[in-house]
């Protein structure tokens, strides 16, 4: 679902990463409404149209795959 939420957003021409998307000064008032409205209009779309098995049928593409990943582990020592 992940995958097809960010092809609609990207052909509504809003750019959003796989990972966490954050706001900023740089981001207008106008800017941080229309992504609202159209992730709100993808949502609306998704529950009205689509069921679980369907997402990939609807994908223009591939699935996505991870192509890289990143353990970081503690630097602390437990204390007992």
């Amino acid at each position: 679902m992940k995958a097809f939420i960010l092809q609609e957003m990207v052909k509504q021409g809003i750019f959003m990463s796989s990972g966490p998307t954050f706001l900023s000064y740089s981001n207008s008032l106008k800017d941080i409404q229309n992504t609202l409205n159209t992730f709100e209009n993808i949502c609306k779309f998704i529950k009205e149209n689509l069921t679980n098995d369907e997402f990939e049928k609807k994908l223009e593409g591939e699935m996505p795959k991870i192509i890289y990943s990143h353990t970081t582990h503690p630097t602390k020592k437990r204390i007992k």
